[in-house]
Order: C-alpha cells, then sequence, then structure tokens
C-alpha cells in the first residue's frame, strides 16, 4: 500500500512539474533588491521601476561599482524607445547604447546592475523547469525554476523563487519573485580580467539577489524615470522637437532667487513684426531686486515703470506710466532683446527663439509637474566668456503638453505654451592671485502668456511727445461697427498702423493712440489715430526717412493718398479670413488745433565701434515731479533693470563677489 501511495505522490510531483511554469512579471512593477555578490565579498542595494507599456525602466543603486571603487550612489535611466541607457554617477551622465540581452550580469565587465526584468526574459527565453515546492526563502515558503546556459567558455545555474501563493506577500496574494541566484564558472575575458587581477581560465560566480519588495501596479512617482533636473546627458537622441515661440506675445513673470531668498515680478510685450519691445515693472516690490529698482530707477517716487524699445528708430522711452514723465534716448546696445547687426553698426531686434532659446541646441528630457500643470522638458547648455570671468549656463524650458488648454482671456485658449524656465549659473573668475567661483539657480514662472500681439495700447509712446509733435486725424469706415470691430480690435489696430504708416511714409511706431468709434448712421465706423512728430535729435540712430520724415510731410503724404478713390483698409480676421473694407472717399479729418510745425533737426548717427559706457538721453518734461537729470538716470538705471531682471543673471552675485567696475550686460540666454 505504501509503495502504491508513493508511486501516487511521485506521478503528482512529475505532473505538477510538467505543468508549472514560471509566473509572469506585471508590466509595471517596483521592486527593492540586496544583491549580495558573494564571490566579490559586498553588497549592493538596488531600488528598480519597470514601466513596460511606456518603454522605461530605471535602477537606482548605493554600493561599489566595481573592486577599486568606492561605494557611491548612482543609477540607470533605461530609455527604450531610443534603446538608450543615461548612467548617472557623481553629477555626471553617460549615454550608453542597451546591449542585447548577455549574461554579464551585475557589475560584471560592462559595471551596470542589470534589472529583474532582465533575468526574468532570459531565463524565459531559455525554457525554465520547475524544480519543486519545498523551498524556504527568508522563511517564505517558495517555488524554485532553474535553467542552465553554457556560452563562451562558462557554465551558469539560474535559480528563480517565487513565494507560494497560500502565503501572501504585502502586494498581494499573487506569487511574485523573491530570489534570484545566479552562480557557476565565468571565462576570464581577455578585455576586463587584467583589471581584476585574474589570470587566464576561469572564476567563480556567486550572486544572490534577494527581492526584499514588490509592488506591482502604476509607479507612484514618474519622475524617477527622468534624468535629474538640470544635468545634461552629452550625446543623448532628442525624441520631440522644440515648440516654436511665437514673433508677438505678452507674459508675466515670476522670478525666484534662492540666494538671496528674492521674488520679483514684471511683464513684457514683444511684437517682433512692428519692432517693438516693452518691460513694466513695479520699483516697490521687496527682495533685493525691488531695493536695486528703487535705489536706482525710482529715485522720486514708487511709481510704475514701462521702457519702450522701438528697433525702427533706435529709441529707447522710458516711461512713468502714473506722472506721465518721458526720457528719450538710444537704446542701449547690450540690451538683452538686441544685436548687432550684420554691418556690425547698427542693433536689430532679437527673434523670440534666440531670447528664450539661445542659438544652442535643445533635448528633450520627459515630463515634469510644474505649478501642479504636467509639462514637457527640454534642456540645453552653453558658456559665456568675458574677459576674465566664465559663465557656464544649463537651461530647462518648460512647455505644457497638447492635452492641456490655457485660457487667457474669454476670447483665446491656446496650448503648447511656455510655462517656464529653470537657470543654473555656474561662473569662475580668474585672476593673477587666485581663482573665485560661485553658482546659482533661478526659477522663471511665466504666467499669463498670450500668443498674439500685445494690447492695442501697451506700445504707445505718445505720452513722450509734446502737443506740438502730434497731429490727430481721423477715417471713415463703410461698415458697422459691430461688424467690423467689436471683439476684433486688435487685427483692425494692425492694418490701420500698418496702412497710415504706408501713407503718411513714416514708421508703424509713429501712429499712435488708434480708437474706434460707432457713428449716428450704423452703416459706418470711425477710426481716429494720431501721428507722431520724428524722435528728438540725439536719440535717432536708425537712417530712415520715415523716422526723421516732418510732420508737415507726413499730414501731406496722407492727404495724397487717402484722397484717391477706392481705397481700403485689408484686414486679416481670425481663420485667415482677409477682408478690404472701403475708407469714405476724401474722409479723412485733420483734428489737431495746432497747425504742423517744423520739426526738431535731427542728424541720424550709428553706433560708433566703441561707445560711450553711458548714452546721452533727452527729457520731454510732461510733469514737475522729475528734474531731467532724475529721468536722465532712470533711462540709464532701466537699462540695468531689463537685463539683470529680464535674464536675471549674476548681478548679485557678480557684484558681491567679483566686485566689477560694471555689470555684465552682455549675459543673455
Amino acid at each position: 500500500m505504501w509503495s502504491m501511495l508513493l508511486q501516487i505522490a511521485a506521478a503528482a510531483v512529475v505532473q505538477l512539474a510538467a505543468t508549472m511554469t514560471i509566473p509572469q512579471l506585471d508590466e509595471t512593477f517596483e521592486v527593492r533588491i540586496e544583491a549580495n555578490l558573494l564571490t566579490r565579498n559586498h553588497s549592493v542595494d538596488v531600488i528598480e521601476y519597470h514601466d513596460y507599456k511606456n518603454d522605461k525602466g530605471a535602477i537606482y543603486y548605493f554600493g561599489r561599482m566595481g573592486r577599486n571603487h568606492p561605494s557611491a550612489m548612482g543609477s540607470l535611466i533605461y530609455n527604450y524607445a531610443t534603446s538608450e541607457i543615461y548612467s548617472i554617477r557623481d553629477g555626471k551622465c553617460k549615454v550608453e547604447g542597451m546591449p542585447s540581452m548577455q549574461f554579464g550580469f551585475n557589475s560584471g565587465h560592462d559595471g551596470h546592475i542589470k534589472s529583474i526584468k532582465d533575468y526574468w526574459y532570459f531565463g524565459n527565453s531559455q525554457n525554465m523547469t520547475f524544480v519543486d515546492g519545498n523551498f524556504t526563502v527568508r522563511g517564505i515558503p517558495s517555488y524554485r525554476w532553474t535553467t542552465d546556459l553554457h556560452t563562451n567558455h562558462s557554465n551558469y545555474t539560474l535559480d528563480f523563487y517565487f513565494n507560494k501563493p497560500s502565503y501572501t506577500l504585502a502586494g498581494g496574494n499573487e506569487s511574485y519573485p523573491v530570489r534570484i541566484h545566479l552562480y557557476g564558472q565565468a571565462h576570464n575575458h581577455n578585455h576586463h580580467h587584467h583589471h581584476h587581477g585574474l589570470t587566464e581560465g576561469v572564476h567563480e560566480v556567486d550572486h544572490m539577489y534577494e527581492i526584499v519588495f514588490y509592488r506591482p501596479g502604476p509607479i507612484q512617482d514618474p519622475t524617477v524615470f527622468q534624468t535629474p533636473k538640470g544635468l545634461i546627458c552629452p550625446n543623448r537622441t532628442n525624441t520631440k522637437q522644440l515648440p516654436p515661440i511665437s514673433d508677438h506675445f505678452t507674459l508675466d513673470v515670476e522670478l525666484i532667487r534662492p540666494s538671496d531668498n528674492s521674488v520679483s515680478y514684471w511683464k513684457e510685450m514683444y511684437d517682433f513684426s512692428a519692432g517693438l519691445f516693452a518691460l513694466e515693472i513695479n520699483p516697490w516690490r521687496k527682495g533685493n531686486y525691488g531695493v536695486f529698482v528703487k535705489n536706482n530707477l525710482a529715485k522720486s517716487g514708487n511709481h510704475p515703470i514701462k521702457v519702450i524699445h522701438d528697433f525702427n528708430s533706435g529709441v529707447q522711452y522710458v516711461i512713468d506710466t502714473k506722472m506721465g514723465n518721458c526720457s528719450m534716448g538710444r537704446i542701449p546696445e547690450k540690451s538683452w532683446e538686441a544685436a548687432t547687426a550684420n554691418d556690425h553698426v547698427y542693433l536689430r531686434m532679437k527673434h523670440a527663439s534666440e531670447l528664450f532659446l539661445g542659438n544652442s541646441s535643445h533635448t528633450y528630457e520627459g515630463t515634469r509637474i510644474i505649478r501642479g500643470i504636467p509639462a514637457d522638458v527640454w534642456i540645453t547648455a552653453y558658456q559665456k566668456m568675458y574677459k576674465n570671468l566664465t559663465l557656464n549656463f544649463t537651461v530647462e524650458n518648460y512647455y505644457t503638453q497638447t492635452n492641456w488648454t490655457i485660457s487667457v482671456n474669454s476670447a483665446t485658449e491656446q496650448d503648447t505654451i511656455l510655462l517656464g524656465m529653470w537657470m543654473k549659473i555656474e561662473g569662475e573668475k580668474t585672476g593673477n592671485t587666485s581663482d573665485e567661483q560661485f553658482a546659482m539657480e533661478n526659477t522663471y514662472n511665466i504666467y499669463e502668456f498670450f500668443d498674439g500681439h500685445p494690447s492695442l495700447d501697451s506700445l504707445d509712446v505718445g505720452m513722450c511727445y509734446p502737443s506740438k509733435q502730434k497731429l490727430q486725424f481721423m477715417i471713415t469706415l463703410k461698415g458697422n461697427y459691430d461688424k467690423l470691430v467689436f471683439g476684433k480690435e486688435a487685427f483692425v489696430h494692425k492694418a490701420i498702423k500698418k496702412l497710415m504708416s504706408d501713407f503718411a511714409q513714416v514708421t508703424p511706431s509713429r501712429i499712435d493712440l488708434i480708437r474706434f468709434a460707432n457713428t449716428s448712421d450704423p452703416a459706418f465706423t470711425d477710426i481716429w489715430f494720431t501721428v507722431l512728430g520724428p524722435p528728438p535729435n540725439g536719440s535717432v540712430v536708425v537712417k530712415d526717412e520715415k523716422v526723421t520724415r516732418s510732420l508737415t510731410e507726413a499730414h501731406k503724404n496722407l492727404t495724397v493718398n487717402l484722397n484717391k478713390k477706392g481705397v481700403t483698409l485689408t484686414v486679416n480676421y481670425p481663420g485667415r479670413k482677409i477682408q478690404a473694407i472701403p475708407i469714405v472717399h476724401r474722409s479723412l479729418i485733420f483734428h489737431s488745433t495746432q497747425k504742423p510745425v517744423k520739426p526738431v533737426a535731427i542728424t541720424p548717427f550709428p553706433y560708433p565701434n566703441n561707445p560711450p559706457k553711458h548714452t546721452n538721453t533727452l527729457t520731454i518734461k510732461r510733469a514737475k515731479s522729475y528734474s531731467a537729470g532724475d529721468m536722465a538716470g532712470l533711462a540709464f538705471g532701466m537699462l540695468i533693470l531689463g537685463i539683470a531682471l529680464t535674464l536675471g543673471l549674476v548681478f548679485l552675485f557678480y557684484k558681491r563677489i567679483m566686485k566689477p567696475k560694471e555689470v555684465p550686460y552682455e549675459v543673455q540666454m
């Protein structure tokens, strides 16, 4: 009878061995391993994340990665989409190709910790054999599967241990891996055995991987699959192109500077096609920048300040928006948004891509959460040299993803816009006696990014001109105000500015204060606009008759062109709808109480090869609060602010540590 029972039991074991297949690992899991490299007398602690569906994997380790290496923390980020491994250690990243599956696991000749998934894939491909279920791993009843490999003069055995479903682990009542055991004899490969002090032949291998934590399901922190913030991986494959940035926008900026515990705010308005840039700042803001603004720009009051750069004429306007004071001068040569033209004489306006993106290439890193919003991240790095000062920049750009919609106003919804930037600046100054180094980080949060032409009056400079340098006109359009203008003011505004500047033969910035009005007859719409005189002598840089043309000539040109028959205003409405709106024949009306006056004499001049440190400024007084000297200082101080604030560069560190004679304005993105 006992013999019969033994035969039945033996048959059951044979049948179990034939039917027991190794459990499948989850598509997504987190696992923690104590890797005991017994034949090397040391251990490595490992945390692994695997996301099969999204082709992502990551390993974080602490321990020795070779006989002659001290213990250290590092990580391996697996990008299966590009077959790359980003090996990160000691603050540096190395891009390596993802090799085909080889049997050189963990701290072998390639110095890599292999993934548990790698082991499982390999074992599964070798027809794992079920052994029995009478094993105990750390007190856990377990099943065991095994396979042998004979390759390249090496002989290994690979054992997998899974808990029995009757023993519930923290991850649930499934069967999960609890141990992987690799042992055998490995051939001493010529390309690495001398490094380990081995001779030709074989050496023993005995690696025991204790899986002490296994959690299936979604990864709780998706950033584990991303390279660390600000870390450049040279030669990394770029998998997504950086979105193009508009050549006209309005945005608000919040600059966070941990180096001096300060937060600053400002607004930017940029219109490349119009050749205009504006910056608004409130001097009373707290923090070192606020103090800097107050001490250098607002000596006579804490009023909002606007700086407008007109690249059509090369003129800078610095405006106290509360008191109406205005200082006019030349655009500083080293302004953030300015660059020397190809002729090396005049300035040109940088395109937005130069301002935010620089001339360096950008590499897509992945996704991060920025202010609670999933954002795509691109990274770049570049260097700037200034005599004995070297600055190294690392910049990350954050963009909204296409499945998010940003509503700026009731009529505008956008996607894929710039959410912000992060910048790290590392500087080194070389001197006769010693070298000095410093580093700082800035975060730029961008709000209210509006991809469109700035608001109708945000770039107006009419308040900088006295009444004798303004002529006001009105024309009448054939068409109903509600149909032509209401809700579409920006498009009509742009068309009026272009047509009137063409007719008057002046720069678009000299067409100012455009307004729209209903008439008593709903079939017509009135358009009011002002033509400004040429800027005062000394502030003009660009040699262009449109800049220097007198008001008398501009008035004459307008009259001749608008009194022609069949004149129309072409408006590009949303949705590529173009409409030619008739202008009522001879409807031009001159409304100024002043007669056209002889303009101020102007002698245009280019930038000299070596411009003076302080440019001259001319002041047109609109109120008695500020003196001409105050406003001249305001204009020059605003140059510093426009560079230091907008770029958030090294002003404070540079001043505090380097003690320079002047701020390095050249620094830009």
